[in-house]
């Protein structure tokens, strides 16, 4: 995962559904321990493993309640969908307090704060005087993740109210003006330009923050994240061929395809976020395959059979492209400003290139794919007769 995909990760939204980033949060502590000793640890204090399959549990419960990040957008979703995603949200605030608080974990205490911010954006009042609290405390690095987490919830609860939008936004660039150096403040601005801006004029003004008063590498990071989503967005609506060696040293086109609705799946077997996601890639390719779905691995592994080892033992049966010469990420993922994975991409029927965010409601768009109309079919339809 890339730095500027890694800080958008924990800016809040990432780390409400992210099933491999809650995995790397308690590996990590399983693997090294707490950075220092507990002040008083618990008597029967629970272990990583059992809070991690908690949290895990908590987070697929989450995600049937809110499949896409950029829903919380919407406030219709916020108003029908809070009774089903504060509980699942909740139980994960406090299990990321109790790996804070007995592992001694930043990260854990750091989630916690930005997932508070979430559930502010669905009405919980609790989270919301929480952060108002930590905000005001003095713990510097605490609250300003509190404030961040707050900023937010106040950008997305004012999705539909422009002015109001405008002077949250406007309040949080006197944040972002002294400490323009901040991580979290330039995943914090990103996230605004992504989700629930109450028009373009409110978009714009979150990206041109970034642009004109963030000075830090990651914010320079996220201008060149930015640009290359601009880029990705021109290129749909457009045909796109896919070409290149397969792990197995043979030669694809996705010209082969045409008439099949395919998902381009970019990921590494190194990728943690990539293996939480295959349960989800496989159980879709099973139910959808024979309707037409068809996809194809493009692979960011050094060696095919580093690859070839993985998807024999994971049962997964579709292409994959690597070149023999690359050195880890794919040609193909450069050429198309892919900089993080997974990252999916849905290519239509007739050849064209629909979503390059299709990790997102990822069943919902391949099922509307699936059912435009094929036109090599509608060609060789009879005619109707009267």
């Amino acid at each position: 995962m890339s730095l500027t995909r890694k800080v958008v990760t924990f800016a809040l939204l990432g780390a409400v559904v992210s099933a491999g980033w809650l995995t790397a949060v308690s590996a990590e502590v399983a693997a090294t321990g707490p950075a220092t000793a507990p002040a008083t640890e618990p008597k029967q204090a629970r272990s990583v493993t059992a809070i991690q399959a908690d949290l895990m549990a908590a987070n697929s419960a989450l995600r049937e309640s809110m499949p896409s990040l950029k829903s919380i957008g919407d406030a219709k979703f916020r108003k029908e969908k809070s009774a089903a995603v504060l509980p699942p949200l909740k139980k994960m605030i406090v299990l990321l307090d109790e790996i804070g608080t007995t592992q001694n974990e930043p990260a854990a205490a750091k989630a916690r704060l930005q997932m508070m911010g979430i559930a502010a954006v669905f009405g919980d009042e609790e989270s919301t005087k929480t952060l108002t609290d930590v905000a005001g405390g003095k713990d510097a690095e605490a609250a300003m993740t509190a404030k961040n987490s707050l900023a937010f919830g106040l950008w997305v609860q004012n999705s539909e109210d422009a002015k109001a939008q405008d002077k949250v936004l406007t309040d949080y660039i006197e944040v972002a003006k002294a400490h323009p150096t901040d991580d979290e403040v330039a995943g914090t601005l990103m996230m605004m330009t992504q989700v629930g801006g109450a028009n373009e004029a409110m978009t714009k003004k979150a990206s041109d923050t970034i642009r004109t008063t963030l000075t830090g590498d990651v914010a320079k990071q996220v201008v060149a994240q930015m640009d290359a989503d601009k880029a990705q967005q021109d290129m749909v609506g457009k045909p796109l061929v896919i070409a290149g060696r397969t792990t197995t040293d043979g030669k694809f086109s996705t010209e082969s395809l045409k008439g099949k609705v395919v998902l381009l799946d970019f990921w590494a077997t190194w990728c943690g976020p990539c293996k939480a996601e295959l349960p989800r890639v496989k159980a879709l390719y099973k139910k959808l395959h024979e309707k037409g779905l068809e996809i194809v691995g493009i692979d960011c592994d050094k060696a095919d059979d580093e690859v070839n080892t993985f998807i024999k033992e994971n049962a997964m049966t579709w292409v994959q492209l690597r070149e023999k010469d690359q050195d880890g990420w794919h040609p193909l993922a450069t050429k198309y400003g892919v900089d993080g994975i997974p990252t999916m991409f849905l290519i239509d029927k007739k050849g064209v290139l629909r979503y390059t965010d299709a990790r997102e409601d990822t069943e919902t768009k391949v099922t509307k794919l699936l059912e435009e109309p094929d036109e090599k079919a509608a060609a060789t339809a009879p005619a109707e007769t009267k």
